[in-house]
């Protein structure tokens, strides 16, 4: 019965000609592949759709409890707004990224600011443990789509100050990004969504994004094997030793 209530949570996947904020990757091809090949990978399990669930609804409870923590701080501060849309477009107007922001932040003194992006993060501990900063997540495999997330975010919404607040065992850890220290992580992110989804839309002499030169990023791909076939074997970084 559990297994049936998650399940419903299970959504088709659909083609699209947009980048989601949350599926940054650092191979192109791949946020190719995320818009227009997502029904080739198998669907979700029951604890996966279950893990995800959790985080959702600690997420929830995470907001929650930032609006009382406002009325306890100096300077005090609301958390207004919730899923707000957030798209990024190109030159030509079209959307190229697109998303939803948890929430703001908005400090009492400042009545007549929209408030801060926040975007909230509740990953498994031991994925955050040891995480200090924000460089942190940047350098962390299951960490950075979402640290570019928020990026996008900024970008986009042209703020220049956000906060991701990490869900972690004890009290929650808010970290500030500004963005002008990530602003070229931030540009190549667009134009990364830019090539991509002028391929997927056929704009006129757009073309397939090379693969990643990056055997080990390959290997652990959802659409390695599958939808994707790169030249990995003549990798020189790679090895073969046979020990009997």
């Amino acid at each position: 019965g559990w297994e049936q209530y998650v399940q419903t949570d299970q959504r088709d996947p659909i083609v699209r000609e947009r980048v989601y904020a949350s599926q940054w990757h650092p191979c192109t091809r791949k946020m190719v592949y995320d818009m227009t090949e997502s029904a080739s990978l198998p669907p979700f399990d029951a604890d996966s759709l279950a893990r995800m669930q959790r985080g959702r609804n600690r997420e929830r409870d995470i907001l929650i409890d930032l609006q009382r923590v406002g009325r306890l701080v100096e300077p005090q501060f609301d958390v207004i707004g919730g899923q707000e849309r957030f798209e990024l477009k190109n030159r030509k107007g079209i959307t190229v990224i697109s998303g939803k922001v948890d929430a703001r932040i908005r400090f009492t003194k400042d009545r007549r600011s929209k408030g801060h992006p926040l975007e909230i993060k509740s990953w498994n501990p031991n994925i955050i443990a040891g995480v200090t900063s924000f460089d942190d997540l940047l350098q962390g495999r299951w960490t950075r789509a979402g640290a570019h997330q928020l990026l996008g975010y900024l970008l986009g919404m042209e703020e220049e100050i956000g906060i991701l607040l990490l869900d972690r065992p004890g009290i929650p850890l808010p970290l500030e990004v500004e963005l002008s220290r990530y602003f070229d992580r931030a540009e190549h992110f667009q134009s990364q969504a830019e090539e991509a989804t002028a391929y997927v839309r056929k704009e006129r002499g757009a073309k397939m994004p090379d693969f990643i030169d990056d055997a080990i990023e390959c290997k652990k791909c959802d659409f390695f094997g599958a939808v994707c076939n790169p030249p990995i074997t003549h990798n020189a970084d790679m090895k073969i030793i046979t020990d009997d």
